[in-house]
């Protein structure tokens, strides 16, 4: 027996026949002792260690050991008053590989029949039909009648870009810095309302005023929206932000007062 193997069967079938906890708790103690015993077939334990060790009470082992034995986990002899019982562990891995033989058996014993037994006219002509239907399905594929599922969803991700292709998104990370996915929607979402040559022109646009943040961007970009603005060819007038006017020089100031007065 293989102590891995069997806790996983045990799961295994734990989720098809639910065990109560203490019958659970007993049968991983039990296979405690087995593995200690070195697989023995039979092995003994004193009824005491088991409520020990199981933290069960007389009458919870007592159920716990019937209900194991019903679900056909294992078997146990009394061997008197002052005796301990001797356990039998019944290995799920064993019974599994024993159904899997069998099965094995069963289809090699099916080939063989099949091979000796003459095929007959009707499993002749069935055959003939499935291969008729299935050229035919092949033929409407063909002609375009029948379009396959998987084109269909082919398709669909050829319609959606990924984030990182968008030269807007690697424009941003080269002159900006790292690309977060809230800055991500945004940027994609500016590409599917306007276009992606517009998203970059706001950011060379923030780049030049110092504006190293997307908000800055976004602003250049409803402005443009409001506008109807559509290529950058349309933004050659509108488009730049207001910039502060250059301050006068103070000299040119009391020049022009002084021409005025005529000093």
């Amino acid at each position: 027996m293989n102590y891995i193997k069997e806790c996983n069967m045990f799961f295994d079938q734990l989720e098809l026949n639910q065990l109560s906890s203490s019958s659970v708790s007993l049968w991983f103690i039990l296979l405690q002792y087995h593995n200690k015993s070195g697989w023995k077939d039979e092995f003994s334990v004193p009824a005491s260690a088991l409520k020990l060790k199981a933290g069960l009470s007389e009458g919870s082992f007592q159920r716990a050991r019937k209900e194991l034995m019903e679900k056909g986990l294992l078997t146990y002899k009394s061997m008197g008053r002052n005796l301990a019982a001797v356990y039998q562990m019944i290995s799920r891995e064993a019974q599994f590989s024993q159904s899997m033989e069998e099965q094995k058996t069963r289809e090699v014993d099916e080939g063989a029949n099949l091979k000796a037994e003459p095929v007959s006219q009707q499993t002749v002509n069935m055959e003939e039909q499935a291969e008729e239907v299935s050229v035919e399905q092949v033929m409407e594929q063909l002609e375009g009648k029948v379009e396959p599922l998987f084109k269909q969803k082919e398709s669909k991700k050829e319609k959606t870009k990924p984030l990182h292709d968008l030269d807007a998104c690697r424009f941003y990370e080269t002159n900006f810095g790292d690309l977060t996915p809230f800055v991500g929607d945004k940027i994609m979402g500016w590409c599917s309302e306007l276009s992606e040559e517009l998203v970059i022109e706001a950011m060379k646009i923030a780049l030049q005023q110092n504006k190293r943040f997307f908000q800055y961007c976004e602003g250049i970009l409803k402005r443009w929206q409001g506008l109807g603005i559509k290529g950058i060819e349309d933004t050659e007038l509108n488009v730049r932000p207001n910039l502060p006017k250059p301050k006068e020089d103070v000299f040119d100031v009391f020049e022009e007062i002084r021409m005025e007065r005529g000093l």
